[in-house]
């Protein structure tokens, strides 16, 4: 099976909110969610999306990214602002935080 790569283009963080209790803007939060397991108003167990590569803009030099869910540090690479994260593997959902600075 090939690799699924996914791009996010423009402002991506120009919205974005701190978190509570936070006071800096050392990092950011992206979530990640499967929605294959969704057919109208049915829900089976999502099919997993292996060899994902997430490719965003990104405010600064990273200096990780830490998967929440999955317990986990995610390999990624950052050149000419923009953050790779490979991923491999999601099922139902994932939420990454992505360390600044």
């Amino acid at each position: 099976m090939n690799s699924v790569r996914i791009t996010f283009e423009g402002q991506l963080w120009s919205g974005a909110r701190r978190a509570p209790g936070r006071t800096d803007r050392s990092a950011r939060l992206l979530h990640l969610i499967n929605h294959s397991g969704h057919f109208g108003a049915s829900y089976v167990a999502p099919i997993p999306i292996r060899d994902l590569e997430v490719e965003l803009p990104t405010e600064g030099e990273p200096s990780g990214v830490a998967g929440l869910v999955a317990g986990r540090s995610y390999a990624w690479s950052a050149n000419d602002g923009r953050l790779s994260i490979s991923v491999p593997e999601l099922g139902l959902f994932e939420a990454m935080r992505i360390e600044l600075g």
